[in-house]
This record gives C-alpha cells, sequence and structure tokens, in this order.
C-alpha cells in the first residue's frame, strides 16, 4: 500500500517538478499570432478585475511568472463597394453630428446644479 501511495504521489510531483518540458511546443505549420505587449495601464486594468479568462502560454514557478493570451474582439468599419461610398460617407457624418449634439446635451445637463431638473432633463 505504502509502494502504491509512494508511486502516485512521484507520478503526480513529475510534472510539478519539471513545467519547462513543455514550453514552446506546438504542430508544425500551425500560424502564430502577433501578440501585442501589455502596457503600464493594461496592467493597472487588469489588477482591477476580479477574474480573468484566457489561455495559459507559459508557466515558470521558479520565477513566478505566467503568460496569458487573453483573446477579445475588435470592430472595424467595412468600406462599402461601388458608388455606394458616397452615400456610406453621409451616414457617418450625420451619425457623428448626432453623437456630437447629444455630447454636448449631455454635458449641458451635468452642469445644471439641482439634481432635480438634472434628472428631469435626463429623462426627456
Amino acid at each position: 500500500m505504502r509502494r502504491l501511495a509512494a508511486c502516485l504521489a512521484l507520478l503526480l510531483a513529475g510534472p510539478l517538478l519539471l513545467p519547462d518540458a513543455a514550453v514552446g511546443q506546438g504542430r508544425p505549420g500551425q500560424k502564430k499570432n502577433k501578440a501585442e505587449v501589455a502596457t503600464p495601464e493594461d496592467y493597472a486594468a487588469v489588477k482591477k478585475l476580479k477574474e480573468i479568462s484566457g489561455v495559459v502560454t507559459y508557466f515558470n514557478p521558479t520565477e513566478n511568472t505566467v503568460t496569458l493570451r487573453v483573446e477579445y474582439n475588435t470592430y472595424e468599419p467595412v468600406a462599402p463597394k461601388g458608388g455606394a461610398q458616397a452615400a456610406a460617407n453621409r451616414q457617418m457624418q450625420t451619425l457623428l453630428n448626432q453623437q456630437q449634439s447629444l455630447n454636448r446635451e449631455y454635458q449641458n445637463i451635468l452642469r445644471i446644479k439641482n439634481p432635480v431638473q438634472q434628472q428631469q432633463r435626463l429623462a426627456v
């Protein structure tokens, strides 16, 4: 029974003792994504999070370092094809004007000192 427990403990401790053996393994021909370098602002934002999900790409317990890959979506406008470019530009300009107008109105509401009047203006 003791031998079985000792073998089991040794098998479980093996991966913890040699974690660097599996680092950097990948499939041949696998496309590598370019990783962005984190800025101090990024680290400050991560410190405020309660939890984060991602893929651990590197772990070194002797140096107390972990590399985590976090994926996120970005949205980029797609340029319309053909003669629709002018119409799309007009629509985009209209949306920008509406956004600026709403922002100005919101800033004016925030300048109101009376909270009841502020709420009334925000409710409209």
